[in-house]
């Protein structure tokens, strides 16, 4: 892409150098999306898939994260254990690995030494493939110590034996100091040492290392190839340790950041023996119907290629010093190969498949609703989906009742006011004056009105509200990291210390609050909040009608209201709690859904932050769940819209009126368990729906 066209001096050094006699191991050529199915996403999760594969002039890299998403402290591996060391003999004079990273943005968490641990390793391939090795990827995380995966509990087993490792600094407590960032660079450790280097943000970093015998030597240059300081050494393995390269780790620090790897990641070893190495072969360009690959390959080696079997005219490396365009006009079985002196290459074969692509439609969701026609529309375009076969620029514009185009944002909004219709148009950007994919488009027809049926305002229920609701008892904040919003708000209303030391010398005394008139006194961890906690009573009747239209997960409980907030998990221990809906609020039609608005606050922020920042979430009352975010999170209001004519239903009722109910389908309870009936009080799904027994 254009950002990366000032790394096209330092392929022009490194391409693939492959020298006469040189003998390849192992390569992942970052060459096509393909490469993606490479690397492993331990921490797993969509919300943490942050892998995207970026093309480039002269090649390809692998891209960790986007620098938007809170990508928290994510896994990647690409793991290739001992599969092409079968059948290799290691020379006395050893072998070498190289590749090249970036730390592209380093993230927000540098003020934090605890989450300060970018790391990047290389480990044996022994280590690779042993029994516990994927529940060690599981819980690798970066740090300068010895081991470089945190043991969570004895039973994960430890990697210890690694070839060579790179590690954010987790000491520093000002900008430019260890770790911490300062003018765009922080300092890392090698091999968990505490000799350091420097690395720049946005900077790409050459890393070879020579393996001979329980030797590592390693070498950091910058992006001419000029030595680092400080970054070159020996670490020695153990005796008797693996010395073969078996797979490389990243740890994504928490939140932000950008890492990137390629530029050929590549194992090899020097040879008498005359070798042609298999070259690299990816997808350069889609151009309308044609597709154009570029093949690299080394000095000294003759390029051959074919279509369905009728070879090309070859390529000599000088012709074009290894890189060559190959454009396909029509589907065929591409295959390419080498050839130097007596030695041919394997051949890389490629099904091509030609014809113009259409651009994926946009998804266009209803962001908000408002009483009448009124709606708030998201946008959302995936410029890397597979179809596009690479990365496409474009923009995106809209028309509201055939109106003049207008721009908007991938990802952002677009308001219609009134009925009408929408048109979102996603535009290929053209490249060199000319369009090479099809645009794509989507048509919207805002032509349902909707009704606020129900609105429940958590953030307005006071101390009358819970008199004599046996369902709610008074209580505490059981928060013991001050980090989140508690310890914001504590801040906010500390009483000044000879306030407190009046108190301490005279119980009776009557402190003045500093700056707020609540009063608030810490003792032993707890703070004196107006809450009040929701019961879980044993047959869960109150966990169904207090909070309605919510429905909170029973066994996940110690729910709370906090006095002016809202509705929160009072404690740390729950993660992402389960909410569920009113089944009565379940659409007749499907043409027509019903929606729950959600405001919440963000998290991380006092409870009492302007209205202006928070978070408004809206959901398909058809929707299985919704899931508030942990503790610090609290939900101020729901409201319920029914597009304009719904009729609420209540029990069995709420769901026999969807047209392709089954009175005979299998009913499930909430926990996904089926159920002989629904004789018993409870929330159960048939059909897909929702139903409450009373």
């Amino acid at each position: 892409m254009r950002k990366f066209t000032l790394l096209t001096s330092l392929m022009a050094l490194f391409a693939i150098s492959s020298m006469a006699d040189t003998k390849i191991v192992y390569r992942d050529a970052f060459a096509s999306d393909a490469s993606k199915a490479n690397w492993t996403n331990s921490r797993g999760g969509a919300a943490n898939d942050a892998t995207s594969f970026v093309t480039t002039e002269d090649g390809g890299f692998m891209q960790f994260g986007n620098g938007s998403a809170n990508f928290n402290g994510t896994r990647f591996s690409s793991i290739w254990g001992t599969t092409p060391w079968e059948g290799v003999t290691i020379p006395n004079d050893g072998y070498t690995m190289e590749f090249w990273f970036c730390f592209n943005k380093f993230g927000n968490n540098s003020s934090n030494a605890n989450q300060r641990n970018n790391e990047i390793a290389i480990i044996s391939a022994d280590e690779a493939t042993n029994e516990g090795a994927s529940k060690a990827l599981a819980n690798y995380w970066g740090n300068a110590g010895t081991d470089y995966v945190k043991s969570e509990t004895e039973t994960i087993p430890v990697f210890k034996n690694y070839l060579f490792k790179i590690s954010q600094n987790p000491e520093g407590s000002a900008a430019g100091e260890g770790g911490y960032v300062g003018n765009g660079s922080c300092g890392f450790f090698i091999n968990g040492g505490t000799d350091e280097v420097r690395l720049a943000e946005g900077s790409w970093y050459k890393v070879v290392l020579t393996i001979v015998g329980q030797n590592v030597a390693y070498a950091i240059s910058d992006l001419n190839e000029t030595a680092l300081a400080g970054g070159n050494g020996v670490r020695t393995l153990d005796d008797g340790a693996d010395n073969r390269a078996g797979g490389l780790l990243h740890y994504q620090a928490r939140y932000l950041g950008i890492t990137q790897i390629g530029l050929n990641l590549q194992i090899s070893y020097a040879t008498t023996e005359a070798i042609a190495n298999e070259p690299t072969v990816s997808l350069f360009a889609v151009k309308g119907n044609d597709r154009v690959y570029k093949a690299v390959f080394g000095e000294d080696e003759t390029l051959h290629y074919s279509f369905n079997g009728v070879e090309q005219p070859t390529r000599d490396y000088w012709d074009n010093e290894g890189k060559e365009e190959i454009t396909v006009t029509e589907s065929c079985l591409m295959e390419v190969w080498t050839t130097k002196l007596t030695a041919t290459s394997s051949k890389v074969s490629q099904n091509v498949e030609c014809g113009w692509i259409k651009l994926v439609d946009p998804v266009v969701a209803i962001a908000s609703v408002s009483e009448g026609f009124g709606k708030t529309y998201k946008v959302t375009f995936d410029p890397l989906a597979a179809q596009h076969l690479l990365a496409v620029e474009s923009a995106i514009t809209y028309s509201i009742n055939g109106g003049a185009a207008q721009e908007v944002a991938n990802g952002g909004t677009i308001d219609m006011p009134s009925a009408g219709t929408l048109k979102v148009t996603v535009n290929q950007i053209p490249q060199g004056g000319q369009k090479y994919y099809i645009d794509s488009e989507v048509t919207i027809n805002n032509d349902v009105e909707y009704v606020v049926a129900k609105e429940t305002k958590y953030i307005e229920w006071d101390d009358a509200h819970f008199a004599g609701n046996a369902a709610w008892t008074a209580s505490k904040l059981e928060d013991s990291n001050m980090s989140h919003w508690a310890g914001h708000w504590q801040a906010a209303n500390e009483y000044d210390l000879d306030e407190k030391q009046k108190k301490e010398a005279d119980p009776s005394y009557e402190m003045k609050p500093t700056q707020n008139p609540v009063k608030v006194y810490r003792t032993d961890n707890s703070y004196d909040l107006p809450i009040y906690n929701l019961e879980n009573d044993a047959e869960g009747v109150n966990y169904k009608n207090e909070l309605l239209p919510l429905i909170p997960n029973t066994v996940r409980g110690n729910l709370a209201i906090l006095l002016e907030e809202g509705l929160f998990v009072n404690g740390t221990s729950y993660n992402n709690l389960e909410l569920s809906f009113d089944p009565q609020w379940t659409t007749d039609d499907q043409a027509k859904p019903n929606f729950i608005e959600i405001r919440k606050t963000n998290n991380y922020d006092r409870y009492d932050k302007g209205p202006g920042r928070h978070i408004t979430d809206i959901v398909k009352t058809d929707d299985t769940t919704y899931t508030l975010y942990r503790f610090d999170t609290a939900i101020h209001s729901a409201r319920v819209f029914t597009y304009k004519g719904f009729t609420p239903s209540t029990g069995i009722e709420a769901i026999k009126n969807v047209k392709t109910f089954n009175e005979n389908a299998p009913i499930f309870n909430l926990n996904g368990v089926r159920v002989q009936n629904a004789a018993q009080k409870g929330i159960y799904i048939q059909n897909g729906k929702k139903f409450v027994v009373k």
